[in-house]
């Protein structure tokens, strides 16, 4: 796992993740999550195209917090924890993952206050 500059992130060929019965993972949505609560995303690495890909990106932009924003991300890989921080400010992950694993990732708001923030979560492969 790294955190990578918005102009790494933005020269990454990113690709749609397959469900295969999960959640959509092709995610790019702003979201309202209230005091003290979470949000997670489940999908898998399979892929449509059948080419395997490296791993996958995590974007959290345009964050606002009423007293500040304070978000922990929580990645499991098939239930086990493999990356957990704390942020205060939107940020770009970049997570190299098993082609054969489930993965869910869980935003966590810390402070009382609704955190308001966009995400985007997308494969992404080397060629």
């Amino acid at each position: 796992m790294e955190e990578i500059t918005d102009e790494e992130y933005e020269n990454l060929d990113l690709y749609e993740i397959s469900t295969n019965g999960l959640r959509s993972a092709n995610i790019d949505e702003k979201r309202t999550l209230a005091g003290a609560s979470s949000d997670f995303y489940t999908f898998n690495m399979t892929s449509i195209s059948g080419r395997d890909h490296n791993g996958f990106t995590i974007r959290t932009s345009e964050m606002y917090c009423r007293g500040g924003v304070d978000y922990r991300i929580v990645i499991k890989e098939n239930g086990n924890i493999i990356y957990e921080s704390r942020y205060y400010q939107g940020v770009n992950l970049k997570i190299r993952a098993n082609s054969k694993s489930n993965y869910k990732v869980t935003i966590d708001n810390e402070s009382d206050n609704p955190l308001t923030y966009k995400i985007n979560i997308s494969l992404w492969r080397e060629e």
